[in-house]
């Protein structure tokens, strides 16, 4: 768990601490439900109507809506703590003395809890900026930078944002994503950007899901199920990352929510939103962005990134078709080549190849090269791979019937060029 800076042995610092952490800069936490409220909508609601008291030094309403709260879902440890931080200043009661108990880890936590949800977004979609916010607070329509593209192929992302701990589900069926979900979630104990098995934290990164467990099969502290990742995927491990088992999932059921740093690396949510996520998304059609820090772009900017990408894709689509030598030299590193031309039954040394004009010719007749001549961005998908340095991960599907799924990483280099450092070929959809 990260410290607190500054921590005393004071109820003062509890109550400023309350009050300081709602003044930090965020969204308006307040906003108009957009359909039925389940559960966990109302309780975030409601706990974000607390706090915005707070921030108004308006304790008597704090007081009578942590009430409510603490009425209302009786197992839920941070509304129990708000109301009787509230009743104790609407009463005028002198501080009390902290003990050892009170500053328990699990109290340390519950304050995180309490700034993770008060500095973040409502937890409602569907506010005038219903995409994004940006830092300054004003209204300006952003959407995140990471999302560029979308084809056909992928109906949703899962974009965590793991410093503000919180979660959105966004529609990327049209050009631009539309935001639909969004809500509190937990992290791992450790923080985040994974490197090896057993440090505790969460990856960064773009991972696919490969399967649901419900609750019947999995111990209690997963509460009503988890969906897969395939952490480490290919990028992890060219990377030197290591590790497994990381997951999207529940919280024990006799619990509303976690501290912000808790998990063993995995992203932890409310049930309600687990079974949700769950039943909205196409398991083989969404994509998951584990991210340090989500940033926001205009839709000019957006509009020019995924512009940027398409020509990148054409190029490559287009040095393949035609079998341009130097074209396709300049395309790869030298680590991702010699792996993709074996996959495209290619020699590897291309400066050989390109003297010989009849094994080009050969090579010309290729799977690959026969499958790319008829395919349009319109199944690309363009994000950008948190943590890795600038990479950014580029797929389409090829082939027709026998249908090809093709993944690059592209990186670019200080000269402004970009160049693939892996890519990966699967003969059926993942």
């Amino acid at each position: 768990m990260e410290d607190l800076p500054g921590i005393s042995t004071s109820v003062t610092f509890i109550r400023n601490l309350l009050v300081c952490i709602c003044l930090l800069p965020s969204a308006a936490i307040l906003a108009e439900p957009q359909g039925p409220i389940d559960a966990s909508v109302a309780l975030d609601l409601q706990t974000q109507k607390v706090l915005q008291a707070i921030v108004d030094g308006d304790w008597v309403t704090a007081s009578e809506d942590a009430k409510k709260l603490s009425h209302q879902f009786p197992d839920y440890a941070l509304g129990q703590l708000l109301y009787a931080e509230t009743l104790q200043v609407t009463a005028g009661l002198p501080l009390r003395h902290n003990t050892e108990e009170r500053f328990s880890l699990n109290y340390i936590g519950l304050l995180l809890e309490a700034q993770a949800r008060a500095t973040q977004p409502s937890a409602i979609a569907g506010s005038k900026n219903a995409s994004g916010y940006s830092e300054a607070g004003n209204n300006a329509v952003t959407f995140p930078a990471a999302i560029v593209h979308t084809g056909s192929t992928i109906d949703h992302v899962i974009l965590v944002d793991l410093k503000r701990s919180y979660l959105m589900l966004y529609d990327t069926s049209n050009t631009e994503p539309k935001l639909i979900k969004r809500h509190y979630i937990a992290s791992g104990l450790g923080g985040f950007d994974k490197r090896y098995e057993g440090d505790l934290k969460t990856p960064l990164g773009v991972y696919n899901i490969h399967g649901f467990r419900s609750d019947k099969s999995l111990p209690t502290l997963y509460g009503s199920g988890a969906l897969m990742l395939d952490y480490p995927n290919s990028l992890d491990k060219m990377l030197g990352r290591s590790g497994s088992g990381i997951w999207l999932h529940g919280v024990p059921h006799d619990q509303k929510s976690r501290s912000p740093r808790s998990s063993e690396g995995c992203v932890t949510m409310a049930n309600d939103y687990l079974l949700d996520l769950h039943q909205t998304i196409n398991l083989h059609a969404t994509r998951v962005v584990l991210s340090d820090e989500v940033n926001w772009v205009s839709p000019e900017l957006l509009a020019s990134k995924q512009k940027q990408h398409i020509d990148l894709f054409e190029q490559y689509r287009t040095a393949w078709t035609e079998m341009d030598i130097t074209a396709l030299y300049s395309l790869y590193n030298d680590g991702a080549w010699p792996l993709a031309a074996k996959q495209h039954g290619l020699d590897g040394d291309l400066k050989r190849v390109s003297q010989d004009t009849q094994m080009i010719a050969d090579q010309a007749q290729s799977k690959h090269a026969q499958t790319l001549a008829n395919t349009t961005p319109a199944t690309l998908a363009v994000i950008e791979v948190p943590g890795a340095g600038g990479i950014v991960q580029m797929s389409f599907r090829h082939g027709g019937k026998n249908e090809i799924h093709t993944t690059l990483y592209w990186r670019q280099l200080d000269n402004g060029q970009w160049q693939i450092v892996q890519e990966l070929n699967l003969d059926s959809s993942i």
